[in-house]
């Protein structure tokens, strides 16, 4: 969110610059991850994709329906957390009317089998 007059890519450098040993990046996945890594910075964090933001995404963990696409998306979450050296992937759970417990308990029970390696997930609204 910082330096947000330059390219997102950029930005990494530019916090190194600034004196930052450590950054974590929201959603980094516009970019090649090789690129994003490049700054030479630790990446402590990363957000798992969110779905559609534009159509009230902010999540898919407990999204009823959204079950799919969060192990799509935390597969592709993993990726990038490896790529980068991120040891924490942040998930987000979705706005919805109503918490579906089922689909959360069943997003994060598949979150936990595949933080096995190594990755945390840290979990938030």
């Amino acid at each position: 969110m910082l330096f947000a007059d330059a390219p997102f890519a950029r930005r990494f450098g530019r916090a190194r610059m600034a004196g930052f040993a450590a950054v974590e990046c929201r959603f980094p996945y516009a970019h090649p991850a090789a690129e994003l890594g490049a700054a030479g910075l630790e990446m402590t964090e990363i957000n798992a994709p969110p779905g559609d933001w534009t159509a009230g995404g902010r999540g898919l963990a407990a999204r009823p329906g959204g079950e799919a696409e969060f192990g799509v998306g935390l597969e592709r979450a993993l990726g990038y957390a490896v790529t980068l050296g991120a040891p924490r992937i942040h998930v987000l759970p979705g706005v919805t009317q109503a918490l579906d417990r089922a689909a959360w308990l069943r997003s994060m029970r598949l979150a936990a089998a595949r933080a096995a390696a190594g990755i945390a997930i840290s979990v938030g609204r």
